[in-house]
This record gives structure tokens, C-alpha cells and sequence, in this order.
């Protein structure tokens, strides 16, 4: 694929081809034209759009969640990143805790884990087959 031409990820990076491959399928963004953030955390919200980005790639049928209000947080989700929330949280991938989502907290390995065997759990329901 094509380069995305990333400061911060360059031919020599370990993670070099995945990053261009993630880009270039639409799954993942820079934080800016030129950064993709490669030293940073991921926040909530950012790993709610990747992983949504992902289940669109699988074929997974999404409902067009509403407007998810019942998160009190909600004001806080950015608005490239609501429908992804609104979406996962519909399907029970990531749904917060205590009324809230924390958008802009830094994930944890735990959440992180928490979402990846959800998405096993979709693909054993047979996503992409």
C-alpha cells in the first residue's frame, strides 16, 4: 500500500507495515496530517473507532445506533467517535461502566483484552466468513 508518509513511522520502525496496512484499509488515522502517534496511548474513544472500523471490514451489520444518551459522559465523546461508541456499545463490545465511557481516559490492558475477546466472540458467530 501506500506510505502514508507518517514523521513518526518510518521504513525501519518494527511496526512499520502494520501501521501502513491499517491505514490504508481505513481502520486507523494519524493524530494529524503527518503524526501517527506511534510513542503515545490510545484513548477509549479512539480504540472504540478502530475496533469499529475493523467489524465494518468483517461485513458486520450495524443497526444505526440513536443517539446514546444514557452515558452521562456523552457531551465528552468527540463527534468523530460517537457513532463508533454508540455502535459498540449496542453491541455489548465496549459499554463503559458506572453510566460512563470515559472517552478520553487511556485505555487499560485489561478494556483492551475485555474488547478483543468480544470480537473473537463475533468472529466464532462467523464475521467474514
Amino acid at each position: 500500500g501506500d506510505d502514508p508518509g507518517f514523521s513518526d513511522v518510518t521504513e525501519d520502525s518494527w511496526y512499520y507495515k502494520s501501521v501502513t496496512r491499517a491505514y490504508n484499509s481505513g481502520i486507523i488515522k494519524g493524530i494529524s496530517e503527518n503524526q501517527f502517534g506511534s510513542g503515545k496511548n490510545i484513548i477509549r474513544q479512539d480504540l472504540a473507532v478502530i475496533v469499529y472500523n475493523v467489524l465494518k471490514l468483517c461485513n458486520v451489520e450495524f443497526e444505526k445506533a440513536e443517539d446514546n444518551t444514557d452515558f452521562s459522559d456523552n457531551a465528552e465523546i468527540s463527534d468523530y467517535a460517537k457513532e463508533a461508541v454508540w455502535e459498540l456499545k449496542d453491541k455489548g463490545i465496549m459499554v463503559g461502566s458506572d453510566n460512563m465511557f470515559n472517552p478520553k481516559s487511556s485505555t487499560t490492558r485489561a478494556e483492551a483484552a475485555k474488547v478483543i475477546y468480544s470480537l473473537l466472540d463475533y468472529s466464532e458467530g462467523g464475521v467474514g466468513e
